[in-house]
């Protein structure tokens, strides 16, 4: 029977893992002690896999997986709270990949703002070309941006598949990071600029710094509530910024009760680890914190017993204005990047906490690995 050769790769395209399945093949599988090596072949043959044996060759990077997935560098069974809506089941299975056990308190909605003339007017100028420039904050900004020109094509009867190329054919487009990337991408469309990590705003305003902007026509796609910025300095410069707001952010009413319940659990240490990806997660707690006078408890709870987190510079200046110093802020601001480093930290420190979740066997969390690679379940944040 042919064997079908697999071959996982990083995010940044780095071998990890190769190998085949066999069906045919019998075997015991080796623990993560002997993947000290650098090259050998390892064979797991767990009950669930109704595929067979799967074969694992290691290579010299297997390295970065197994000090994120040794029980020295992982979440020990702690419990982790994390704070996401959208991408929770994306978030949960990178911390249970860590050992941890998910605790989620959503403490953000995005909610698509109801257009009115004034937003239908300022789309329609982008779509008739009245626009030189079109700065992307967000993804989800981007694509309901996308959905609204789409919507107002087809009700103008343009021919269909044309009407997002013609609309972005002369217009030069910078994008805040990847999630705008992605968007644009699954339209075919290519942002002439890319803001680089961490894509705070000194990022932005670096990038547009290289734009001609003088006189041209700029359009501001904002995140979920309007900031001065980057439309203040294009002005400045002497450009024509318009800005348009899609969505906003909200803390839903349904999600109020989870949060106090959450902040009692943080206080009295029932959870080890709390990360958060955005800065308006920090505020929306604090802001629920602070309706029964416990802010000033949280804070105290963060910086003597709970491991924190925060996804890049911007969401770290929000937990240090209320007193609390992230003790992970990882080098590239992506979910992924987050929640290895902050298993890291704690298997670098090896506090002891009270287990929440059963530990999973080495040859079961290494599958599970494989597969979200295989799927892009995970990887990129």
């Amino acid at each position: 029977m042919r064997r079908r050769v697999l071959s996982c790769l990083r995010c940044d395209g780095r071998l990890l893992l190769s190998g085949y399945l066999s069906p045919n093949v019998h075997a015991a599988g080796e623990e993560a002690g002997a993947l000290g090596r650098t090259s050998a072949s390892y064979m797991f043959s767990p009950a669930a896999h109704s595929s067979g044996l799967f074969v694992v060759r290691t290579h010299r990077f297997i390295s970065d997986f197994v000090e994120s997935n040794a029980m020295t560098g992982s979440f020990q069974n702690r419990v982790v709270a994390h704070f996401e809506s959208r991408r929770r089941s994306e978030l949960e299975g990178l911390i249970r990949r860590q050992h941890g056990a998910p605790w989620c308190a959503p403490a953000l909605s995005e909610v698509p703002i109801e257009l009115g003339a004034a937003e239908h007017a300022i789309v329609d100028r982008l779509r008739s070309g009245n626009f030189d420039i079109v700065v992307l904050l967000t993804g989800v900004g981007t694509r309901r941006l996308l959905e609204v020109i789409r919507s107002r094509s087809l009700a103008s009867s343009e021919a269909k598949g044309s009407h997002q190329h013609d609309t972005w054919a002369d217009v030069i487009t910078v994008a805040r990071g990847p999630k705008p990337v992605h968007e644009l991408k699954q339209h075919g469309i290519k942002p002439t600029h890319v803001v680089p990590d961490p894509n705070t705003t000194r990022e932005l305003l670096d990038t547009l710094s290289n734009v001609s902007v003088t006189g041209q026509r700029v359009l501001v796609v904002s995140a979920g509530e309007q900031v001065a910025e980057p439309s203040a300095s294009l002005r400045a410069r002497g450009a024509f910024s318009v800005e348009l707001q899609l969505y906003r952010w909200e803390l839903a009413r349904e999600d109020v009760a989870q949060l106090e319940r959450t902040i009692d659990a943080l206080i009295d240490g029932e959870i080890s680890v709390a990360l958060f990806t955005t800065q308006v997660q920090v505020r929306h707690l604090f802001e629920v914190a602070t309706r029964s006078a416990r802010a000033d408890q949280l804070s105290r709870a963060f910086r003597e017993h709970v491991l924190v987190g925060a996804v890049g510079p911007t969401t770290a200046a929000a937990l240090r204005e209320r007193r609390v110093e992230p003790d992970v802020i990882p080098d590239h601001a992506k979910m992924g990047h987050l929640v290895v480093a902050l298993a890291r930290e704690m298997g670098r420190r090896g506090t002891r906490a009270p287990a929440r979740a059963p530990a999973q066997p080495f040859s079961t969390n290494i599958l599970d690995y494989v597969g979200a690679v295989l799927r892009g379940d995970g990887v990129t944040p």
